[in-house]
C-alpha cells in the first residue's frame, strides 16, 4: 500500500504521544490505493528507508498510533534492521476518500516491548504465515 514517511524528533512539538517516546515518522497512507473503507485492516509497512538508530535494537519501542496521537494500534514486526522495518499494523478505520494518517514512535530505551500480534489478525484469519526465507528455503508448505 503506498505511503509517504516524514521524520520528526520531540524537541518543540505539541500533540505528542508520549514523551518517553523521542521520535515519529508520520505515514500517510494514500486513500486512492484503498477500494472501499476498511475496518480493523492490517497495513504492511515496508521499505520506510531511513535511521532506526534511536530504536531499540530488537524494535520493541516501537509504537503505531492514529492521526489523534492518542489510539495505539496493534502491531506485528515481520523484522527489523537498523535501516529497514516491515511491519503489519491494524488500522481500525482505513478510508477510501481522505488519506488516513498513522504515526510511528521509537526512541524510548526503557519500554517493554510494545507489540500485539494476535490483536493484528482478527478471527478470520485461519493461519498468517509471512514467508520470508522464500529465496533461501525450498521447504514450503501448505502454501
Amino acid at each position: 500500500m503506498p505511503f509517504n514517511v516524514n521524520n520528526t524528533v520531540k524537541a518543540g512539538v505539541s500533540n505528542w504521544y508520549s514523551q518517553h517516546w523521542d521520535y515519529s515518522k508520520k505515514i500517510v497512507i494514500d486513500h486512492t490505493k484503498v477500494s472501499a473503507t476498511l475496518t480493523n485492516f492490517p497495513v504492511l509497512i515496508d521499505n520506510i528507508s531511513a535511521s532506526f538508530s534511536n530504536a531499540q535494537a530488537d524494535g520493541d519501542d516501537f509504537v503505531f498510533v492514529a492521526a489523534n496521537n492518542i489510539t495505539k494500534y496493534n502491531h506485528e514486526i515481520e523484522s527489523f534492521a537498523s535501516n529497514h522495518l516491515i511491519a503489519w499494523v491494524n488500522v481500525t478505520s482505513l478510508s477510501s476518500t481522505e488519506d488516513t494518517v498513522i504515526y510511528m514512535y521509537y526512541g524510548n530505551t526503557m519500554c517493554s516491548n510494545q507489540e500485539n500480534p494476535t490483536d493484528v489478525w482478527d478471527a478470520n484469519y485461519t493461519a498468517v504465515w509471512h514467508m520470508d526465507d522464500l529465496t533461501t528455503s525450498t521447504n514450503i508448505e501448505s502454501s
